[in-house]
């Protein structure tokens, strides 16, 4: 039995709070997104790659290609990181490429269909101004592209609404 799993989405969307109640419920090692964007910062200028250090403040003209560009600086460090854990281990991030994590284990893709949901997840840890409110805007966009390409693969998506124990559920009855 494959004992990794990979939780994505886009900032606020609830993949960390998820994830950290599926580690205490599988019992297996977490590793989060961020370190991973924090260690593929070692061996990338900000001066090149600025998408990769501005995570979420970090807003082009073009934020998909933004996606895709970050996914692939992070990809040798998950990669690597991975090699480390020879048994089960969730991964979770906005970084994580499907077209990869699909092929290596168990792939979800958490969201935040209600709006204003979503944007009191996304303002919880966040200040609430004109310019943070634009870039929730490109998170919900953002959101929109990563079901387009879940639908397209084949990755089943979990809505973040309902208690915890309903959405553990709906993991837990994916094939």
């Amino acid at each position: 039995m494959n004992n990794k799993f990979f939780i994505y989405g886009v900032a606020g969307a609830g993949k960390s709070w998820f994830s950290l109640h599926l580690k205490h419920d599988l019992d297996l090692p977490l590793i989060s997104g961020d370190y991973i964007r924090s260690v593929a910062q070692l061996e990338n200028n900000i001066e090149a790659n600025p998408e990769l250090y501005y995570n979420h403040d970090y807003v082009t003209d073009n934020s998909i290609q933004d996606i895709l560009n970050i996914r692939h600086l992070v990809k040798p460090h998950f990669l690597h990181e991975l090699n480390f854990y020879m048994g089960g281990i969730i991964v979770e991030g906005s970084c994580l490429d499907p077209n990869i994590i699909i092929e290596l284990g168990k792939t979800v893709l958490i969201i935040t269909e209600d709006e204003s949901q979503h944007q009191k997840q996304y303002f919880q840890h966040r200040a609430l101004d004109d310019k943070a409110k634009a870039k929730f805007k490109v998170k919900r966009l953002k959101q929109e592209y990563l079901i387009e390409e879940a639908k397209k693969l084949g990755i089943p998506t979990i809505n973040n609404s309902g208690t915890i124990d309903q959405i553990l559920k709906q993991f837990h009855n994916l094939s």
